[in-house]
């Protein structure tokens, strides 16, 4: 049984060489007996990996806060990237760790320690030595009450139905895709670890230049210099940030004074905003015209409010399967569903 769950930190987005990718909904690599459509983890097809600040809704990273021997760590929930070899990763630094700097603080960007061979030679029982990390947060072998317990099922030789949709892969996300660990395999050479897709503690290798779609990178960060994650307001790294009041309050006051946002601050942008009583008219005005069968809808936001709103309504319309596309003639969205 698990109690209150640690609630995921969401902030920063994967980019490759400069290009914001989205984050993936259905973060699997392989279409298996239970996951019955295909995965939408990005495919790498090289490049400069890096995490950068970004406040689109439908990018930002999900983190897990871990704390072990002292360290302050942020696993991500999923991969966030498939088809790329432990090769690659290693020729940027990021199986050991490369420094990056987010939102002021330094972290070292890098992947899970996961062990260099199965546990007493048996693949489903994890990894050796059992201190690696995946084994100590993800199987939760340290008994952390703020971690999900693995079922039975989740240690299954097969993902099941059960696994597949259960707390604890919907949590850790680790089925039908394995993890690149940092291990290289004790006896073979050009083996490198490998985590997860059969269960939730599988322990397998490949060569480290293989490239798959059920292979990818799951980040982690671990912060320097004692700069430990947010503690009262883990579950909400938005409250860290220094909140404006203009942005609160949507209003340009005036114009002429508008200041561009900080990449900070620009989260809580997209948060309120989609808090915001603009967006609450929104959604009735379209549930509106849809119950006396249209097909369409015209929103313009009030003189006071902040035209940026229509960024984040536009990509919450997007990623909602609506069609949606700004006015010419002033600050308006045409929204339409019948495609």
């Amino acid at each position: 049984m698990s109690g209150n769950l640690a609630e995921k930190i969401k902030f920063g987005a994967l980019s490759v060489d400069g290009k914001v990718l989205p984050f993936p909904k259905k973060p699997w690599g392989y279409e298996g007996t239970h996951a019955p459509f295909p995965g939408d983890i990005p495919r790498y097809d090289g490049g400069q990996i890096g995490i950068v600040h970004n406040g689109s809704p439908h990018k930002v990273i999900s983190w897990i806060p871990a704390k072990c021997d002292g360290k302050d760590l942020l696993i991500a929930d999923r991969n966030i990237l498939s088809h790329i070899s432990w090769d690659e990763l290693n020729e940027q630094g990021l199986i050991s760790g490369v420094e990056v700097k987010l939102y002021g603080k330094r972290y070292l960007l890098r992947v899970l320690t996961g062990g260099n061979r199965p546990l007493d030679g048996d693949y489903e029982l994890g990894g050796f030595p059992h201190s690696n990390e995946w084994d100590s947060f993800i199987t939760n072998r340290t008994a952390t009450s703020s971690f999900p317990f693995p079922t039975n099922e989740d240690l299954g030789e097969y993902v099941s139905e059960e696994s597949f949709n259960g707390t604890h892969n919907r949590y850790w996300n680790w089925a039908y895709t394995y993890s690149w660990c940092q291990e290289s395999h004790h006896e073979v050479g050009s083996g490198r670890a490998l985590r997860g897709f059969d269960s939730a503690r599988y322990w397998y290798y490949s060569t480290s230049a293989s490239r798959y779609t059920y292979i990818g990178f799951r980040p982690v960060l671990e912060a320097l210099n004692s700069e430990s994650l947010p503690s009262d307001d883990k579950k909400d790294f938005s409250k860290q940030l220094i909140k404006s009041p203009q942005i609160e309050l949507f209003k340009l006051t005036p114009a002429s004074d508008l200041k561009v946002l900080s990449e900070a601050n620009e989260i809580i942008f997209v948060e309120n905003a989609l808090k915001s009583k603009a967006y609450r008219r929104l959604l009735e005005d379209i549930t509106e015209n849809a119950l006396v069968g249209r097909y369409e809808s015209r929103f313009e936001l009030f003189v006071d409010e902040d035209p940026r709103l229509l960024d984040v309504f536009l990509t919450a319309l997007e990623d909602a399967g609506y069609s949606a596309t700004r006015g010419d003639g002033g600050p308006e969205l045409f929204v339409n569903w019948n495609y």
